[in-house]
């Protein structure tokens, strides 16, 4: 072998050793595995528990910058993960999470892992606000807005807010991490709660150069929710006042409804009502109309504003009717100067007395009273309650009234 070949033979096998020593497959291995479970411990907000991190990357590199990384697996459906093999050396774990706007990172000397792998937040800037209610207990599914005008922070909702409003923990505080420093910010929580909301505003500067969140405890007052106004327009949109407009949680408005007149401009308000849907029952006649309606609207306040509905009545012009009463004993002999009432609820006329009535009068004797001007169609129940001579007489009877005269007989015992 000539000198020219002998070169050519060293520089390939230099060219061999040199691409084998740059290759990381080369590295040693080893079939020791390294388990464990990852959680993540918001410690920022004052959480004690480990929470496992299921379905989350979890990385094994040999370098202390963590710039690149050997293997990776995912966790399972309880955080754990298994990395089946591994090469030799200083090994670290890395990991990190975003939760409610907090990054958590975590990174961990293979050697040091006890099987549990724990990530921890990643944050240094920002402003932490805990809400307490009146018995300085945490408020925990308040809703948190931020704003750098404090007239805005007032208006009772979150717009104009700088940032996405976020829902407070079990703990009563929420996270606004990497805020813009040497500000001072404004808060403004609610909390809508039945017939109550938890209200409170408050202030905090961030410095400049921190390294910490800042912290922001408000107390909350607990005041009356925002009202319900139902605005009533006729079939002309004409504002009908001083009519009753009832609401029920249901559909049986025979039970004890939640009443209120209209005022001067067709509303009628509501208060301290809990956030649902209310049906809206109306039948009532003012002068020669009737006005009816029947239907839902929805409460369900998200600040202090009042909630306006508008609803729109049915009016149908009055037809009177004349009921002439008979009244008579069981034998059908009349009874003479006994005092009937006429009423439009079975529950009034079962009262004992005449209160709530829409008329009134004394029989002939004849046992007979007519009462006119009945507005029909309508049914009607006519009860007697009276005492002669300290013996009671009592009777009931009902009827729907539809044509312009009728008559009812009435038996009392």
């Amino acid at each position: 072998m000539n000198r020219l070949q002998i070169t050519g033979v060293i520089v390939f096998a230099f060219i061999i050793l040199l691409f084998s020593g740059c290759d990381p497959d080369t590295k040693e291995f080893t079939e020791t595995p390294i388990s464990g479970k990852l959680y993540y411990q918001n410690t920022l907000l004052g959480y004690a528990d480990y929470i496992p991190l299921p379905n989350t990357d979890v990385y094994l590199t040999d370098k202390q910058d963590f710039t690149t990384y050997l293997y990776n697996v995912k966790t399972d459906s309880t955080g754990y993960f298994k990395f089946t093999h591994s090469t030799k050396g200083t090994l670290y774990l890395v990991a990190e999470h975003t939760a409610a706007n907090v990054r958590y990172a975590g990174t961990l000397n293979a050697t040091d892992l006890k099987g549990k792998f724990v990530l921890l937040p990643d944050s240094n800037q920002g402003l932490i606000v805990t809400v307490l209610d009146e018995n300085e207990q945490p408020l925990n599914n308040a809703t948190v807005c931020l704003f750098t005008n404090s007239t805005a922070a007032l208006t009772g909702n979150c717009d104009g807010a700088i940032t996405p409003s976020g829902t407070t923990n079990s703990l009563g505080s929420y996270f606004f991490p990497n805020l813009p420093a040497n500000t001072t910010y404004y808060a403004n929580v609610l909390k809508v709660a039945g017939q109550y909301n938890y209200v409170a505003t408050g202030s905090k500067l961030i410095p400049a150069n921190t390294t910490q969140p800042e912290r922001l405890t408000l107390f909350a007052t607990r005041k009356y929710g925002p009202k319900l106004k139902i605005e009533v327009k006729d079939d002309q949109q004409q504002i009908v006042n001083g009519l009753n407009v009832c609401l029920f949680v249901n559909t049986n408005t025979a039970a004890n409804g939640n009443c209120a007149p209209t005022n001067g401009l067709g509303i009628a308000e509501f208060t301290m009502l809990g956030a649902t849907d209310y049906y809206v029952h109306i039948n009532e006649t003012i002068g020669n109309w009737i006005y009816t309606f029947e239907g839902w609207v929805t409460f369900a306040p998200n600040s202090l504003t009042d909630i306006t509905r508008q609803i729109t009545v049915t009016r149908t012009a009055v037809t009177t009717s004349r009921l002439l009463v008979i009244l008579t004993d069981a034998a059908s002999t009349p009874m003479n100067n006994m005092r009937v009432c006429v009423f439009t609820s079975a529950t009034f006329a079962n009262s004992g007395t005449c209160t709530n009535s829409v008329a009134s009068n004394y029989t002939n004797n004849l046992g007979r009273i007519e009462f006119t001007n009945l507005p029909t169609p309508q049914k009607y129940y006519v009860a007697v309650h009276d005492t002669i001579d300290q013996v009671i007489y009592t009777g009931l009877n009902s009827k729907l009234i539809s044509n312009s005269s009728d008559s009812i007989l009435v038996i009392v015992n």
